[in-house]
């Protein structure tokens, strides 16, 4: 059974833009011969003029572009990839709304549990934060600050 953990990104640029951004600055390859990041997380990037019931729902509605994370657990021998699984789509989500200077979303199609994630302005940014968990309004509890 594959999980999937999906990143949706709002970027004004193109799928190609965005394909380049994530190929230079973060050595995440989608499409072409590497599809696979870490050895067992496929990804895919879909943007919402290619495929607009994915991003249907109130939700998704300032994103435009979906990278999706699936790993295969019966298939890499890895065991109990689930859980860093997750976590590393979250991280990615991080580090593109910091990078980016945008907003993204985190989220898991099994549970349809979702995190958002922005760009920190003003006050936080002079606090050392780059980025806002949007439900809580502070930096995220983990991993990237």
């Amino acid at each position: 059974m594959s999980m999937t953990t999906d990143v949706f990104v709002r970027f004004s640029g193109t799928k190609r833009e965005l394909r380049a951004i994530l190929s230079d600055q973060f050595q995440i390859r989608v499409g072409g011969k590497l599809v696979w990041f870490l050895g067992y997380i496929e990804l895919n990037l879909t943007s919402r003029a290619e495929a607009p019931d994915y991003f249907s729902g109130g939700q998704f509605r300032p994103y435009n572009f979906a990278l999706g994370g699936t790993i295969y657990p019966g298939s890499n021998g890895l065991g109990e990839a689930g859980p860093a699984h997750g976590l590393i789509m979250e991280v990615i989500a991080q580090v593109i709304a910091a990078r980016l200077k945008t907003r993204t979303m985190c989220y898991c199609q099994e549970d349809a549990s979702c995190r958002r994630y922005r760009f920190a302005g003003g006050a936080q940014r002079k606090k050392g934060i780059e980025v806002i968990d949007e439900r809580t309004g502070r930096a995220p509890r983990y991993l990237f600050r």
